[in-house]
């Protein structure tokens, strides 16, 4: 039986561990809230311990990608077998990327981004738009480091400026949203989710049991309202999952662009298998 996951965003790393600055925590021992919970990874622009050269860049642009998620996964969703326990999200470039120009040797952002290597787990992935995406498994080391700066920015001023309305790690702070000051790195936990009749379905998978929340059948809600986390591992999706291209299975994760801050329009909600890979923004 496969157990569905809401992912829930709460405390500061100097809330749950007092005095104790963003990328000290060993996440192998990692904090405990107030209401008995382990932390499970940390969403903001800190990413994961890996390689500085081996932090995902946008195919067109060459600029490092933003970190959404770092997530430790349960043993039943670790798809990459226990060597690889956790997995990394990052936002890229948007629709209207222009191609680089790396024409100049002399340009440090250049000899910058020929220096980088493509981290040996990493996906990169792409929308129906050209819209780029990149999911990392991390090793226990890599989460182990705890939430980690990006790579310094290397571009001499006003070069190299994305304008293709994507994201990139040397963005500015994105700033509040929804009240919550979205430059602070935040620790994530997972909640078990209760009577969720999709749990060990594929989203949209009607022969295999799947039940849409739209349906008139539906009672999964009470009054209509979910008690489900927008951000999750299996169970129940409310995006339109019908629209999806790919090969999904009940080891899948939802994540709502919302909750970082960032909104590509019409509250967008990404799904990324981590059994076959499949991906869509629905």
């Amino acid at each position: 039986m496969v157990t569905a996951y809401d992912i829930l965003f709460g405390l500061t790393p100097q809330d749950a561990v007092d005095g104790a600055p963003v990328g000290t925590t060993d996440l192998a021992s990692p904090p405990v809230a107030p209401w008995g919970e382990a932390a499970w990874g940390w969403i903001g622009d800190a990413g994961p311990g890996i390689e500085p050269r081996t932090w995902p860049r946008s195919p067109s642009t060459g600029l490092p990608m933003r970190h959404a998620v770092t997530l430790r996964l349960p043993a039943e969703y670790q798809r990459r077998g226990p060597g690889l326990p956790g997995i990394a999200y990052f936002l890229g470039e948007g629709q209207f990327a222009d191609e680089l120009d790396a024409s100049d040797p002399d340009d440090p952002f250049v000899v910058d981004l020929r220096a980088a290597q493509e981290h040996p787990h990493a996906l990169v992935l792409s929308d129906i738009i050209g819209q780029r995406f990149a999911l990392v498994w991390l090793t226990e080391q890599e989460l182990a480091a705890g939430p980690t700066p990006a790579p310094p920015d290397t571009r001499r001023a006003g070069e190299h400026v994305a304008t293709d309305e994507g994201q990139n790690a040397w963005d500015p702070p994105l700033g509040t949203r929804r009240g919550e000051d979205m430059t602070v790195t935040r620790w994530a936990y997972l909640v078990p989710r209760t009577g969720d009749p999709n749990a060990g379905t594929a989203p949209g998978d009607e022969e295999s049991g799947w039940v849409s929340p739209w349906d008139e059948e539906w009672t999964g809600f009470a009054e209509g309202e979910s008690p489900w986390a927008d951000d999750h591992l299996g169970g129940t999706s409310e995006a339109m999952v019908d629209s999806l291209e790919g090969d999904f299975t009940p080891h899948y994760l939802e994540l709502s662009t919302p909750t970082w801050g960032v909104d590509y329009g019409n509250r967008e909600t990404h799904l990324v298998d981590l059994e076959t890979g499949a991906f869509g923004i629905a």
